[in-house]
This record gives structure tokens, C-alpha cells and sequence, in this order.
């Protein structure tokens, strides 16, 4: 039982390894952190205004808690699934860029 046991263990760490070395070797596959933060901010802030601009006077009758939920689940909902994709499909040769 127990050499079973010790025999998945060095498998499972002999697969951590090998994944790990290739992840040293993988060419870039993040983008920079201050390219990531331009682009957040570039997607942001136009959403913050247009969103304030459309319902800032049914959002300013509403208590602060309550306001600040709505809009960052709006405005997270929108950055993950519609904004984001299609900046980063845009901006994929500078994000990327060495």
C-alpha cells in the first residue's frame, strides 16, 4: 500500500516540475502589468461617465452602499465579458509587444 502511495507522490512532482520548466520557457503569455492597468483604465473610465451620464439622477436617489453595488456590478459585468475581450482583440500587438 505504501509503495503506492510514494509512487503517485514522485509522478505528481515529476509532473510539477515539467510544468513549471515550461512555464520558464513559454514565451510571454501575460502581457505587462502597466499595459494591463492603461487598458483597464482606458475601458473604465469612459464606462464610469457614460454610466453616470445615463442614470446619475436615478443613481443619486439611491443610498451609497446601494449605489456603489449597482455600479461596480455593472461596470465589472461589462469589463469582463464585453469590454475587456474586444480591447485586448484591438490592443493584442502592443499588450504583447517586447
Amino acid at each position: 500500500m505504501r509503495g503506492i502511495y510514494c509512487e503517485a507522490f514522485h509522478r505528481e512532482q515529476a509532473q510539477r516540475r515539467t510544468i513549471a520548466t515550461a512555464r520558464q520557457t513559454d514565451p510571454r503569455t501575460q502581457p505587462p502589468r502597466y499595459k494591463m492597468f492603461l487598458l483597464t483604465w482606458l475601458a473604465i473610465y469612459p464606462l464610469i461617465t457614460g454610466i453616470y451620464l445615463l442614470f446619475g439622477n436615478l443613481l443619486s436617489g439611491l443610498p451609497l452602499l446601494l449605489r456603489t453595488l449597482l455600479l461596480t456590478g455593472v461596470l465589472v459585468y461589462l469589463m469582463t465579458y464585453l469590454v475587456m475581450p474586444k480591447l485586448t482583440k484591438i490592443f493584442h500587438k502592443w499588450l504583447f509587444k517586447p
